[in-house]
């Protein structure tokens, strides 16, 4: 493998490992909203 074969396998490693890093340390706040929806009977036959 050729020296920047090398450097970009390791650069994509970094970059993984600092996103899975970032997601597990994020502290992603809950939705406040709620959303209701009214369906109507004939999707759901008896």
């Amino acid at each position: 493998m050729n020296k920047y074969a090398q450097i970009g396998i390791l650069l994509l490693a970094l970059l993984l490992v600092g996103g899975f890093i970032a997601l597990g340390f994020w502290d992603v706040p809950a939705p406040t909203n709620t959303i209701e929806t009214e369906l109507d009977g004939s999707r759901f036959p008896r």
